[in-house]
């Protein structure tokens, strides 16, 4: 018997999922596009996650009490930014694929409804945009029209379990 459910979207190799099942979590969906993160997840867990989540139903999505999603950060990293810039590609919400991932995340919370989530991306997120990017994502978040959920953030660096800043 778990304590709660969760599901994990862009779950990449299923580092999160680890962490949320290590405290009572049951994962009742995951979704990632990259093929071999899908594979390495399927060896890890025992289920592959499902594919593109552009592609998938909110109805397919079963209830659950947290949506925790590490939603692609390229598009806002310093070295993402750096590289679209540098190619004459747009960058942010611009970024005709990856840039929109968060609004999925809002068409998911505003069917399903779930007690709480946790949304991770990079240090530059805060910074994106003069700040905009992040007050787009708070703003949508907190909006008592909408979503109304309350919101806290901050910066982590991960080096204390990790080798590595991030």
């Amino acid at each position: 018997m778990s304590d709660f459910t969760f599901i994990d979207l862009f779950a990449g190799i299923g580092g999160t999922r680890t962490a949320f099942a290590n405290n009572g979590g049951q994962c009742l969906f995951s979704s990632e596009i990259d093929r071999f993160a899908r594979q390495t997840y399927a060896a890890n867990f025992g289920d592959e996650p499902e594919g593109d989540i552009t592609e998938i139903s909110t109805s397919d999505i079963p209830d659950h009490d947290v949506l925790v999603a590490g939603f692609p950060c390229q598009p806002f990293s310093l070295a993402g930014v750096s590289k679209h810039n540098a190619l004459g590609r747009e960058h942010g919400f611009k970024h005709p694929t990856q840039g929109t991932m968060f609004f999925e995340i809002q068409r998911i919370l505003e069917e399903k409804k779930p007690s709480a989530f946790l949304l991770e991306n990079v240090k530059n997120l805060k910074g994106h945009d003069k700040g905009r990017t992040l007050k787009i994502i708070l703003d949508t978040l907190t909006d008592p029209e909408g979503l109304n959920y309350r919101v806290s953030y901050g910066v982590f660096d991960a080096a204390g379990v990790v080798p590595q800043h991030r």
